[in-house]
């Protein structure tokens, strides 16, 4: 079963800041939390939610053709979705 993945404002914004290989990149990790939003490739952050639980996906720059990218973001299973809060870039 797919899981609606959306965009934050603040990520989209971020978004629009990267190179077409960044965006690619973030754009494939999009696809892999639809996929499987608790993966092996996803790592746990402490969440205050207790409705839901927070993730992270770093991207190496050789996968970017650019900088490193940490993908941020939130999956709540009852609701079957996930929210994509920051794109973080590394210089």
């Amino acid at each position: 079963m797919t899981t609606p993945t959306f965009y934050s404002d603040a990520a989209e914004k971020a978004l629009t800041g990267l190179t077409a290989g960044e965006r690619a990149a973030v754009e494939s990790v999009r696809r892999y939390i639809e996929t499987d939003p608790d993966g092996e490739r996803a790592r746990g952050l402490p969440d205050a939610d207790p409705e839901s639980s927070s993730w992270a996906i770093e991207v190496l720059p050789e996968d970017t053709d650019g900088r490193g990218i940490s993908v941020i973001y939130r999956y709540h299973a009852e609701l079957n979705a996930a929210l994509i809060l920051w794109l973080i870039a590394g210089p």
